[in-house]
């Protein structure tokens, strides 16, 4: 990918005024961002050969993150006055040359729960970080602590059904905050088809959900499966038709999640407990 160096320091321009007229803690430095981006903390540390003076687990729009704090002291060369001496010419002034630390300047590398990196950043001298971003020192949080950081917002799918269709089933689009919009999405995808008699079958939350049917005594019969991602929840189909004596069991609908996260692969993912609600 080719980039016009211009637009990048203009862009690089405009991010850091933005930052100081709203009082953003850090501003993203564009050029080291693109180049780490998606690579581990472990390397970036190893090869700028820094040490982390602190680490945060911060969350925000309901997802966590570390934020990994480097410290690089700044000295200041001054000139400092250690003797004087008279004579008939005038006055000789002795002075001695010093290295005076001066504070640091502090970057950071933000991350996710993995630690693979998401944007490099460094202190703009206003805001406060830990207010910013809702972070906590890492070794400060205890379990209870860590867990709600880390546990996300629920989530919730409807599936409905219509006297004027009893062959079909209908679910919402996508995964709503509330089960209100989420029943008015399922709702509004059975009326779309021309049905006037829809219903709520169910509503859920932090589960997904995968429908099949199976064969038993010479007619089919509908099996729905739950689990933490689409495959546990079609294998749930298939085990629940076969333990219900079907067989060709197949899955019908797959992956209707109503989930922020995959409790079973992503690292620090917990979800609130799961709710299947009937009318």
């Amino acid at each position: 990918m080719i980039y016009n160096m211009k637009n990048v320091f203009r862009i690089a321009a405009i991010v850091c005024a933005s930052a100081w007229l709203s009082s953003c803690s850090t501003y993203v430095n564009p050029f080291s961002s693109l180049y780490w981006k998606g690579k581990n903390i472990k390397e970036f540390i190893e090869d700028k050969e820094l040490a982390v003076n602190e680490t945060k687990i911060c969350k925000e729009k309901d997802k966590a993150f570390f934020i990994y704090s480097f410290a690089k002291p700044m000295y200041q060369i001054f000139d400092r006055e250690v003797g004087r001496s008279y004579n008939a010419f005038g006055t000789t002034i002795y002075t001695q040359r010093e290295n005076v630390f001066t504070g640091n300047y502090w970057t950071y590398a933000f991350t996710d729960l993995s630690g693979n990196i998401t944007s490099y950043r460094a202190a703009t001298g206003f805001g406060d970080l830990d207010k910013e971003f809702n972070c906590r020192a890492l070794g400060q949080t205890d379990d209870k602590e860590l867990t709600s950081i880390l546990t996300r917002e629920s989530l919730w799918m409807s599936i409905v059904n219509s006297a004027d269709n009893n062959k079909m089933v209908w679910a919402s689009n996508k995964a709503h905050s509330t089960q209100k919009a989420a029943e008015k999405d399922a709702l509004e995808q059975c009326k779309d088809e021309g049905n006037k008699n829809c219903k709520v079958m169910a509503s859920y939350s932090n589960i997904c959900l995968s429908s099949g049917i199976g064969a038993r005594n010479g007619t089919y019969f509908d099996i729905f499966g739950f689990g933490w991602n689409k495959e546990q929840a079609n294998k749930d189909v298939i085990e629940q038709c076969k333990s219900k004596g079907g067989k060709d069991c197949k899955i019908v609908v797959e992956g209707l999640c109503a989930t922020a996260c995959d409790m079973e692969h992503e690292t620090g993912c917990i979800l609130p407990e799961p709710k299947w609600i009937k009318p």
